[in-house]
Parts: C-alpha cells; sequence; structure tokens
C-alpha cells in the first residue's frame, strides 16, 4: 500500500512538473511572438528596449560581445537601417527549451528582414537567431543574450 501511495505522488508530482515545464515553454514561445510582433508595430530598436535585461549581450558579426542595455541599443540604432529605408524584421521561433524551474530559456528560428533601396524597390532577406531568456518566477521573460546570422537565401 505505501509502495502504491508512492507512486501516485510520483506520478503527480511528475505530472504537475511535466504541465508546468509546458506552460512556461509556451510562455516564452508567446513572448518571442510577441516581441516580433511588437517590432513590425514599433521597429526592431524600440521593441528591444522593451524586453532586453540590463545585462543583455549581444554577438553579432565581425564584433566582439557588446554587453548591456544601453550599449546594445546603441550599437544597433548605428546600425540599422535608416527610416527612410523603412526596415521592417520580424522573426518566428522554431522551439524553445526552458529550464526546470521555468526561470531560463532559449528560442530559436529564423528572421527576415524588408528593407527599401534607394530606388523603392523592397528587400528581403534572412537569417537564423537565438535569444536566451530569463524571468523572475512568474515575472515576465527579458532578454538575457542575444545572437543573429545573417545570409540565409530567402
Amino acid at each position: 500500500m505505501h509502495a502504491f501511495i508512492l507512486a501516485a505522488g510520483l506520478f503527480a508530482s511528475s505530472t504537475a512538473f511535466a504541465a508546468d515545464a509546458g506552460n512556461a515553454r509556451d510562455s516564452l514561445l508567446q513572448a518571442e511572438r510577441s516581441y516580433s510582433a511588437r517590432s513590425a508595430v514599433v521597429g526592431f530598436v524600440d521593441a528591444t528596449a522593451e524586453v532586453l535585461a540590463e545585462s543583455a549581450i549581444t554577438i553579432t558579426d565581425k564584433s566582439p560581445p557588446i554587453v548591456g542595455k544601453t550599449k546594445m541599443l546603441a550599437v544597433t540604432r548605428d546600425g540599422w537601417p535608416t527610416a527612410e529605408a523603412r526596415p521592417v524584421m520580424t522573426w518566428e521561433p522554431q522551439d524553445a527549451t526552458v529550464s526546470a524551474d521555468g526561470t531560463m530559456g532559449f528560442t530559436y528560428g529564423i528572421y527576415t528582414l524588408h528593407v527599401e533601396d534607394k530606388d523603392g524597390m523592397l528587400k528581403q532577406s534572412q537569417g537564423t537567431f537565438t535569444t536566451v531568456w530569463a524571468r523572475k518566477p512568474n515575472g515576465p521573460w527579458r532578454v538575457l543574450m542575444d545572437t543573429g546570422h545573417n545570409g540565409l537565401v530567402p
């Protein structure tokens, strides 16, 4: 009888853990999708400012790591296409993995950047991204690390 009670308790706790892990994964995927949707509305730089942790890090092509929200935003603004190019970047996470306690995770997927060239022609480029996220228990997800690599052929 004790073995049955122990087994039932373990099953219940593992089922609850699996449900919590699934909920955390779903909430992380939703955070990434909301970030992308916000980027389409307010622009990538402003959307990024809304989700970055103060200690965030970015790793990009041909650059040493950039550490800190303020520095990341400054570098992103300097390297971002001008408003005249009407840049729009969106992305879709392909998957997410979340820690057992639901406070850290990462997403990865493909982004698409649309810009207008000087003749008004719409140009599209694609690349891959990985985003590392963290949150306090039941708090909002914040970007700890972001990396992207261009060069996918649309």
